[in-house]
């Protein structure tokens, strides 16, 4: 089974665990968002495997409101096909821009990463940016190099709260989860996206415990 199709099993087995450590969404038959590898054959072949540790997607209509009950999102295959896709109509609709401005810097900061990786030529930042940025497939094949993990699997808002995030995750069974999923995907490297004080906190509190009880 390939490694998408194992995070999918372990996201779908937990799926209730995920909505009752929402307290939006606790006791309600809501959906979750389906994270994990963006393009698998193309993450396998790079010299590094690169995940970024994101917060949460967001479900806010047009209106900047979160449904009661939005279904499951195959977020992975979105980033991969769906948002890549511009409208051909103008003006292009806010939801409806090339990934946002969180994925235009996430793709520029792959394709700087890899690039000073292997050693190709350097090129100014104005310059770089201006031609990246207005080529949708150079953005798309630098998002097929990486992995994406939030950390909320439930739906969320614009943005979400560093003390509503920090409750969410109290749950050690979510936290049991999250580290499994990185074990399926075996980054060399793991960004983080603001959640940094979360994992540093977090995980090395669950290691320290680990250790207590192996003494």
């Amino acid at each position: 089974m390939d490694k998408n199709n194992q995070i999918h099993e372990l996201l779908l087995e937990n799926k209730r665990l995920f909505l009752d450590a929402d307290d939006f969404f606790k006791g309600k038959d809501a959906g979750i968002c389906f994270d994990g590898i963006v393009h698998e054959a193309t993450f396998e072949d790079m010299p590094l495997k690169l995940a970024f540790l994101l917060k949460d997607t967001n479900s806010n209509d047009e209106n900047g409101k979160r449904p009661e009950n939005p279904g499951d999102w195959d977020y992975r295959n979105w980033l991969e096909r769906d948002q890549s896709v511009m409208p051909n109509i103008e003006p292009v609709p806010k939801e409806k821009k090339f990934y946002g401005k969180t994925y235009n810097k996430i793709a520029m900061w792959v394709e700087s990463f890899f690039s000073a990786y292997q050693r190709e030529t350097r090129k100014a930042f104005d310059e770089f940016e201006k031609s990246f940025l207005m080529c949708e497939e150079k953005k798309r094949a630098a998002l097929r190099k990486i992995a994406i993990v939030n950390m909320k699997k439930t739906w969320g808002t614009s943005s979400i709260s560093d003390k509503e995030l920090k409750k969410y995750l109290e749950s050690e069974e979510v936290q049991e989860v999250l580290e499994k999923e990185l074990e399926i995907i075996k980054p060399d490297i793991v960004i983080c996206g603001s959640t940094y004080w979360l994992i540093k906190e977090i995980f090395s509190r669950r290691e320290n415990n680990c250790v207590q009880e192996r003494v």
